[in-house]
């Protein structure tokens, strides 16, 4: 009977982290270059430069260094730098970015604070057969505003 509870509460466990785990990180939806911004952020079946929505998608061809640093109106500073690095099993993608959404003031103390979030992922992909791209990257979030901090864990699977 023990193991059948463990697995209910598992299931149960899973299903509302689905259900109640939604939230809104920018700097996951966030545009690093023009491709990506022209796609609205989604992804496309051709060879990649860039770790990004599918990790299938990464580009045999070299390896690459890619820098990246955007400047938004209101103060707001994005940059990021990725290493590929290509190995006899496959693609090693790594990925460091971070966004700082600038100094917010509270209106009622005048106390001001900042908000930024950081972002590191990891990936790798391999061909099967030059026919089938498998890719899978994992990465962490780390999000500060206004003091408050939070945290997340993520995993991206890709076929193409």
């Amino acid at each position: 009977m023990g193991p059948r509870i463990l697995k209910l509460t598992v299931s149960i466990l899973i299903a509302f982290s689905f259900l109640f785990g939604i939230g809104a990180y920018e700097i996951l939806h966030l545009s690093q270059n023009a491709q990506s911004l022209a796609l609205h952020n989604t992804t496309s079946a051709y060879d990649r430069s860039m770790l990004q929505n599918n990790p299938a998608s990464l580009s045999l061809e070299a390896n690459k260094t890619v820098f990246s640093s955007l400047i938004f109106p209101a103060g707001i500073h994005s940059g990021e730098i990725q290493k590929i690095h290509i190995m006899n099993s496959g693609i090693h993608a790594g990925k460091l970015s971070y966004i700082n959404y600038g100094t917010i003031v509270d209106s009622e103390t005048g106390e001001e604070t900042t908000a930024y979030d950081i972002l590191l992922e990891m990936g790798y992909k391999k061909e099967l057969k030059n026919i089938v791209s498998v890719g899978i990257s994992g990465g962490y979030l780390m999000s500060s505003i206004s003091g408050y901090k939070s945290q997340l864990l993520y995993t991206k699977i890709g076929l193409r």
